[in-house]
C-alpha cells in the first residue's frame, strides 16, 4: 500500500514571490501616477495645438476671384 505525501509549499516566501507591487498602490500614489499620466497627455495635446496653430499661419490665402 502506497502512502501520499502531502507537499506544503505556500510559505511566506513563496507569497511574496508572486505579489504584483503595481497593484499595492495607496490611493495618494495611484493619484500622483494618474496625475502624471495626465499631465503627459496635456502637455501633448498643447504641444499639437501650437504645432497646427503655426501651419495653418504658414499657408498662402486662397484666391477664388479676389
Amino acid at each position: 500500500m502506497s502512502v501520499a505525501t502531502v507537499v506544503h509549499v505556500c510559505d511566506a516566501a513563496t507569497q511574496n514571490e508572486f505579489a504584483i507591487p503595481p497593484l499595492q498602490l495607496t490611493a495618494a500614489q495611484g493619484a500622483e501616477i494618474a496625475a502624471a499620466i495626465l499631465g503627459c497627455w496635456a502637455a501633448g495635446y498643447v504641444f499639437r495645438v501650437v504645432i497646427r496653430a503655426l501651419s495653418v499661419g504658414d499657408k498662402a490665402p486662397d484666391s477664388h476671384g479676389e
